[in-house]
C-alpha cells in the first residue's frame, strides 16, 4: 500500500533537528525500547484524549535507559484539524492486574515523570493512505462513535527530551497522554490512535485528572474487543552529552540541540551528575566557561585559556 507523507517541522530549534535525517521521524525497524512497537491501526479508531480526557497504555522496558524518545499517532474527529498548543505527557508505575481473569484490569499507579511538551518542540507528519482508508472517531465519556469518520492521521515524534525518565528493564510502565488545544466553535477534539498491536492488559482513559479514575477501552460497537493504543518508546544515547546552562542546570542533549537552545556542551558520552556539593551547579558543568561563544567549553582549569580545549567536544 502506497502512503501519501508530509513532514511538518517548527520554528525554533526544532527546525534544527528536524533537518538532520534521524530525527526525522519514527519508522518500523528504527529501534524501540519495549515490548515491541504498537503501530497504528489504519482503519481503527481515533479515541478523545483532548484535556482534560486523558488515555494511557502501558508497555514494558526491554533496555534500561533514558526514555528520549515518544513517538506516537493521532488524529482529529471528522478530520477537522484545530490548533494544538501541545500534549500533557507523563509516565507512571504500573498497579497490575489484581484478579487474573476477573474484572479488574491493570492501570496506571504513581505518577513517575511529567511534562507539558509544546508542539514547538514536536516533530509532525500528516500520513494519507493511498488507495483510501477510513478510520473512526470515539469517545468513551458520552459512549458515541462514528464510522467512517475521517481518512488521514499524523504521527508525533518527540526527541532529546531533557531530564528524561529512566526506565529499567523488564519493569513495566504507563505512558498518559492529554492534548491542549485551542478552544474553539465548532469544537476541534483529538484523538489517540488504536493499535494493530496488542500487550497486557487494555488500554484505560480518565474523564480528567490528576487524580485519574481509570475505566478500560474496548473497540465498538460491541465493546468486546480490547483496545490497544499506537505508540514506541525509544533512547538515542549513542550521540548524547551533558548539556550545561548559565543557571548551573544541566541536561542530557545532542550537541546541536544543546548549542541551539543556548548550553554549553561538555562532550559525546559526558551526563549529567547532579548537583552533589549544594552549590547551585550540576556537577558535571563546574568551570564549564565559554569565552568565545562557540557553544563547547573551555579548558575549565581557571587559567582564562581563551580557547577551547582541543579534547572536549571534537575540536581538534
Amino acid at each position: 500500500m502506497r502512503r501519501m507523507f508530509t513532514i511538518l517541522t517548527v520554528v525554533g530549534f526544532v527546525a534544527l533537528i528536524g533537518a538532520l535525517p534521524a530525527l526525522a521521524d519514527w519508522e518500523p525497524g528504527d529501534g524501540h525500547k519495549m515490548h515491541y512497537p504498537q503501530l497504528p491501526n489504519e482503519t481503527g479508531w481515533n479515541v478523545n484524549a483532548t484535556y482534560p480526557q486523558t488515555l494511557a497504555d502501558d508497555w514494558e522496558c526491554s533496555e534500561s535507559g533514558p526514555v528520549n524518545e515518544i513517538h506516537f499517532w493521532g488524529s482529529w474527529l471528522g478530520g477537522e484539524v484545530g490548533i494544538l498548543h501541545g500534549f500533557n505527557i507523563a509516565i507512571y508505575s504500573d498497579i497490575p492486574d489484581p484478579d487474573g481473569s476477573g474484572p479488574e484490569y491493570s492501570r496506571p499507579g504513581a505518577e513517575l515523570w511529567a511534562r507539558f511538551i509544546p508542539i514547538e518542540e514536536i516533530i509532525i507528519r500528516q500520513i494519507i493512505p493511498d488507495p483510501q482508508l477510513w478510520e473512526g472517531w470515539y469517545d468513551p465519556l458520552t459512549m458515541t462513535y462514528n464510522y467512517p469518520d475521517h481518512d488521514n492521521y499524523w504521527q508525533y515524534n518527540i526527541f532529546n527530551i531533557p531530564d528524561p525518565f529512566y526506565q529499567t528493564i523488564g519493569d513495566t510502565f504507563w505512558l498518559v497522554i492529554s492534548a491542549v488545544v485551542e478552544e474553539e466553535v465548532p469544537e476541534k477534539l483529538w484523538g489517540w490512535k488504536s493499535s494493530i498491536d496488542h500487550w497486557n492488559d487494555d488500554a484505560v482513559w480518565s474523564e480528567s485528572g490528576p487524580p485519574f479514575i481509570w475505566g478500560e477501552l474496548y473497540e465498538p460497537p460491541l465493546f468486546e474487543v480490547s483496545m490497544d493504543l499506537s505508540f514506541v518508546i525509544n533512547a538515542s544515547e549513542e550521540d548524547l552529552g551533558a548539556c550545561c546552562y548559565p543557571d548551573g542546570s544541566c541536561a542530557d542533549l545532542t550537541q546541536a540541540v544543546c548549542i541551539a537552545s543556548s548550553g554549553i556542551w561538555q562532550g559525546l558520552g559526558t551526563v549529567c551528575l547532579g548537583d552533589n556539593n549544594s552549590n547551585g551547579i550540576d556537577d558535571a558543568c563546574e568551570g564549564a566557561a565559554d569565552s568565545d561563544g562557540d557553544g563547547i567549553p573551555d579548558d575549565g582549569d581557571g587559567s582564562g585559556f581563551p580557547g577551547d580545549n582541543p579534547c572536549v567536544g571534537g575540536n581538534t
